[in-house]
Formats: C-alpha cells, structure tokens, sequence
C-alpha cells in the first residue's frame, strides 16, 4: 500500500519501487533518501521566490481548492492509484493528479478513537520509537499523515457540491472486481455529510500548518497550480468564482452592460421607426 515492489523488471538482488506515476517524479521519490529535516511542514522547495510563497499560504479552503476547479480551470485528470506514497502527486506537465484509492486503510491503520488501540498497525510498525530520532517519523507522525489523507478526500471533493458531482462521474475501480473496491471512498468524496462517529475533523477554512502539516507541500503545489491557470473561455469564467467579489463584480458589469445595450439598440430601432412613420406621412 505504501509503494509497490517492481516484481517484473527488478534484479533479484535489488529493491525496487513500481513506478505508479507513469515516469513523473515527485515527492514520493524524493523522500526515499533520509532526511534529518523535521516530517512536519516540511518542503523541498529551492526556488526562492517559491518557497516566500509557501509560506505566505496560511490557510486553504473547499471553494477555492477543490476538484471541480482542478478539472475545469486547471485541466487536470485525476489518476487513482495503488500506492499511499502517490497521494496528491501532481505531475504538472501531464496535468495529472494521483490520488490513493483505498481510504479504508487509512481508517484501518488509524488508533481506536476510544483509546484502547495504541496504533499497532503495519505502517504504524515503521515508525521511529525514540523520540529525539528527528530523521525518522514517529507514531504520531504517523497517525497525522493517516488523518491527513482521509481529511484530503473532503477537501477536494466531498466539501464542494460540483466536486462530489465529479467525483461521481469518475470510476476509480475500473477493471477492479468488486471484492477489491473500497466503498469508504464513495463516503468520503460523494457524500455531503459525515457519520461524527468517525472523527474527520472537517472546516471551513483549513491552517496548513495545523492540518496538514504532512501534506502541506502538496497542497501548496496544488494551489499555485490553480492559481496560475486562467479562465480561457466564457464557460470557465463562469465556472471561476475562487474570488466571488471580483466574480461577482465581473458578472454584474456584464449583465449592466448588456441591459445597457440592450435598451440603447431599442432606443436606435424606435426612433428609426419614428422617423420612418413621419417620411411615410409626409409623403
């Protein structure tokens, strides 16, 4: 679940990752070499004027980040995979998203909100168990990036009415039997509402830095990706109302200008009649 062993083309004598990205290299390689630097808001950023962006984005939200807007402003396909590690990868040159399709894992691997479980799962067993290990994760990390991924889901689908209905309109089990489906992620992306009882801590507004300190980076990727994509037709200007004032003002002087027009063209057309009534009587 967390990469996929090449079993195909891999010397017997090496371990290798599947490559699940189609050649794109992102985070999910990356992040294979240690690093002593903190798993917590994290980058990996070299740009400079990139990285003040970073952290200029305080705060994101499901009107402006969000699948529907991904796939009509930014032209973007989502791609579902196998592998947590791919989740929320965005290969910007193909303008494809991959997102992990097995929620149900994540909740699986998650502590017992009662406490009782102490987060003994598989992916739990590979965290650091000595806290000062700064290179390494620890259970907690753990279990913040697991919660991360499952508040993922409603963030850029199930928090926005047109994205559920993209979400819909996609088939993340293609050519999966039945018995291999997870029916979790129908929940989490095409439903309005959420059982309490699972404890996805769902907002309005989410701070990167509180909830998703492990998949910052990848949001924030996300984010000026859209924002450096422009409407290019009337239906995408429609369609972009990540700023509603200026949508708002935009569309209303549209629709003043036009029933401007409009009335001056039918002014045009009386008079014209009007004067062609009085020609007609003077002759």
């Amino acid at each position: 679940m967390l990469y996929r062993t090449d079993v195909l083309y891999c010397p017997p004598s090496d371990f290798c990752i599947a490559d699940e990205m189609d050649g794109h290299r992102g985070e999910s390689h990356i992040f294979l070499k240690q690093s002593r630097r903190s798993t917590r808001n994290y980058h990996i950023l070299d740009d400079a004027e990139e990285i003040k962006a970073f952290n200029r984005l305080k705060s994101i939200d499901p009107p402006t980040l969000n699948a529907h807007l991904l796939t009509t402003i930014g032209n973007v396909t989502v791609s579902w995979s196998d592998c947590l590690a791919c989740h929320f990868e965005l290969d910007k040159d193909a303008g494809v998203l991959y997102v992990f399709r097995y929620p149900s894992f994540c909740m699986a691997s998650l502590k017992d909100r009662s406490g009782q479980d102490t987060g003994r799962s598989v992916i739990h067993s590979c965290a650091s168990n000595v806290p000062s290990n700064s290179h390494w994760a620890t259970a907690q990390d753990v279990t913040e990036l697991l919660e991360e991924v499952v508040l993922s889901y409603r963030l850029l689908f199930g928090q926005h009415p047109r994205s559920r209905k993209v979400f819909r309109n996609l088939r993340p089990f293609k050519h999966i039997p039945l018995e291999g489906r997870d029916d979790f992620l129908s929940d989490l992306c095409g439903e309005k509402m959420m059982d309490p009882s699972l404890g996805i801590g769902e907002r309005d507004s989410y701070e990167l830095a509180r909830d998703f300190p492990h998949l910052r980076t990848r949001l924030f990727r996300l984010n000026t990706y859209l924002n450096e994509r422009n409407p290019r037709s009337w239906r995408e200007l429609w369609l972009d109302n990540r700023d509603s004032a200026s949508w708002l003002t935009f569309w209303a002087v549209i629709l003043i200008g036009g029933i401007g027009l409009l009335l001056a063209f039918i002014q045009v057309v009386l008079q014209i009649a009007q004067l062609a009534i009085s020609l007609r009587q003077q002759g």
